[in-house]
């Protein structure tokens, strides 16, 4: 037996290569992360939870079985008919966030997203996690597991591709700026790519022989990635994509009664799977809720970008340029070189997910890096099999160069996002100052507390004895000054700086009025108005 060795002993040739390849690149990996993992686990962010994490960890907080069953909930026809009111009155968000507040609803804090990962918090909730930056270090926990997955997927679906490319996809996911971001968050994103990388990786097995076991374990993670939240709409139009692209190959090896059987064997693996993850889904109508919810926010609140995909995608660029080297190349390179990629059928998946992804950022331009961790995990695939193909073609030399210059374009990268997370991770955010404020002040007897709609979230998970009504940024300086003035019990008005002025002098309208800084932070300050009556 005789070996020849490469950069760090990523390729083999000789009897035992591909074990020995696959066993160094594991343990190069599991260097990699381990190194990545640790540097960010010192960086944990330790602030108070931000407006969707406050709601989120509610959710959780409340237990397994509240969000298995989606118990409390408003009924579909109480809630559609809110959404519709809602629709015709926008100004009467407050009301509605401050009423269904009130009923505890478990979807509402969930912002009508699945339940999976609600119960992935609840299970840390269980075993005694406390602390904020405890909780976020669970995102960390599925990273690296995902990272895992990406790995020994690769090896599974790509056998023919050399080990370092297997390397090369891990490091590129779990170096990833955008997923770290995801990961270091509270957010059913982080369960989702885990998730979505499953099922992708388990259709491109279907892909490459058909077995019709691997069509059904992509069913049963497709059903987990569906109770988690309603994007994983993206990832089964991947795989309606992926059929269609191998409709001669199905078409000849199943007769027409064998489709069907797998058709149908299928969607009962996906019911199946789904109604023990989350049955509220279907028995409750949860599921539908979310779409609902998210057709509202897409046509009523349209929180998108100004400037539509060009804005979106050059102020991710100029974020983190480096990012979006490899992924750019991988997109030209899948674009121009589709029909001579030798494992193209298992690359399907991936390329139908980036794809589809990239062109609903055309007509949804959300800006929350973490909705794009999903597209990153795909890219970080397509990247192992380009690297791999780069490998297969050229000699040791190259190979040697093409390792360092894509590690050198990682390192860049997450060095870079590690300095970022260092620096933010000491930043005092003025929402710690106002719940410190409303410890003192909620206990000094009856008061309704405005305060902007961003701070309601954060102040009901850490004083939810407070009774808060939120108000919107474009609620007019007299209409606000006026309910106040009306509020029994008293009330006391909290305002953004930019906003105070106009509120102050409304307010006088009715009397005299105390003003005084209650928090200041790295994001800004916050006042107290008080309405001083005789």
């Amino acid at each position: 037996m005789h070996s020849r060795r490469t950069v760090a002993g990523l390729c083999y040739t000789g009897p035992l290569s591909r074990t020995k390849g696959t066993a160094l690149s594991a343990a190069a990996l599991a260097a990699v992360a381990a190194v990545v993992l640790w540097a960010f686990a010192t960086v944990l962010p330790r602030q108070p939870y931000a407006y969707d994490e406050a709601d989120y960890m509610w959710a959780g907080t409340r237990g397994w079985w509240a969000n298995w069953w989606d118990e409390p909930s408003i009924s579909l026809a109480e809630f559609v008919s809110k959404g519709l009111e809602l629709t015709r009155k926008p100004e009467l968000r407050p009301d509605f966030s401050r009423y269904i507040r009130a009923t505890g609803d478990i979807t509402f804090y969930r912002h009508y997203h699945g339940a999976l990962y609600a119960q992935w918090i609840a299970l840390w909730h269980a075993a005694g996690v406390k602390t904020e930056a405890g909780y976020r270090a669970t995102g960390l926990v599925l990273h690296a597991l995902t990272t895992a997955a990406i790995f020994w997927g690769f090896r599974k679906v790509f056998p023919a591709l050399p080990a370092a490319a297997a390397f090369v996809a891990g490091a590129a996911f779990v170096t990833n700026r955008t997923i770290l971001v995801t990961s270091l968050a509270i957010t059913q994103h982080t369960l989702f790519i885990f998730l979505t990388v499953l099922t992708l990786y388990f259709a491109a097995l279907f892909c490459r022989d058909l077995a019709p076991r691997n069509w059904y374990l992509a069913m049963a993670t497709l059903a987990l990635a569906f109770a988690t939240v309603e994007t994983t709409v993206l990832v089964l139009a991947a795989l309606a994509l992926m059929l269609l692209l191998q409709r001669k190959r199905i078409v000849t090896t199943f007769d027409p009664r064998e489709r069907g059987r797998l058709l149908v064997r299928g969607l009962a693996v996906f019911m199946g799977v789904f109604l023990a993850a989350w049955p509220a889904g279907l028995l409750k109508l949860g599921l539908l809720k979310g779409y609902l919810y998210l057709a509202y926010m897409t046509l009523h609140r349209k929180t998108f970008v100004a400037g539509g995909p060009e804005e979106l995608w050059v102020a991710k660029f100029r974020t983190a340029p480096l990012e979006f080297v490899l992924p750019a190349a991988v997109l030209v390179a899948t674009a121009l070189f589709w029909r001579r990629l030798a494992h193209r059928w298992e690359v399907a998946p991936f390329a139908a997910y980036a794809g589809i992804f990239l062109l609903t950022t055309l007509f949804i331009t959300l800006s929350y890096t973490h909705y794009h961790g999903s597209l990153m995990a795909a890219f970080a695939v397509l990247t192992g099999v380009w690297f791999g193909e780069f490998w297969r073609r050229v000699g040791a030399p190259a190979r040697a160069v093409g390792l360092v210059v894509v590690l050198a374009i990682l390192g860049g990268m997450v060095q870079a996002h590690y300095v970022e997370a260092k620096a933010n991770q000491g930043r005092r955010l003025v929402s710690a100052g106002v719940i410190e404020y409303l410890r003192g002040g909620a206990q000094a007897g009856a008061k309704v507390w405005y305060v902007p709609f961003t701070l309601v979230p954060i102040l009901h998970f850490y004083r939810p004895e407070a009774e808060l009504v939120g108000y919107d940024v474009d609620r007019s300086a007299e209409a606000l000054a006026a309910e106040v003035a009306q509020a029994r019990p008293p009330a006391e008005l909290l305002c953004e700086t930019s906003r105070c002025a106009a509120l102050e002098v409304a307010l006088r309208a009715y009397g005299a009025v105390r003003r005084t800084e209650i928090a200041r932070g790295a994001d800004g300050e916050i006042h107290s108005l008080v309405l001083e009556r005789p």
